[in-house]
């Protein structure tokens, strides 16, 4: 996620008491996800496009690590069709891109 849009993310989350683990690419968060009790991993929040992995690749990922967690995606391209079609056959949600905080932390 780019710096700006994750931290306001992160702010959001913390002012409704959530509890966040942040990370700015593949790499950490796959070091957060295994350095945290995975029953408290709740919910990825993830941009589709990252550096050094895509978010569809991560989640993937992510969802074979932890079975329960729930997959919400940010994203500019939300009017693909396809991309939707594909992002919700994996029962997660997409967020567009802008947004405001309010409307994420629903």
């Amino acid at each position: 996620v780019e710096d700006q849009v994750k931290n306001l993310a992160a702010q959001a989350l913390r002012e409704q008491g959530y509890t966040v683990l942040e990370a700015s690419n593949r790499i950490e968060a796959f070091r957060v996800a295994e350095e945290s009790p995975h029953e408290k991993i709740q919910l990825s929040l993830t941009d589709v496009v990252m550096p050094l992995m895509g978010g569809k690749e991560l989640s993937e990922q992510l969802g074979a690590q932890l079975p329960e967690i729930r997959q919400i995606f940010m994203s500019g391209y939300v009017a693909d069709a396809k991309f939707r079609r594909e992002i919700e056959h994996r029962g997660a949600t997409i967020v567009e891109k802008p947004f405001f905080p309010d409307e994420q932390v629903q």
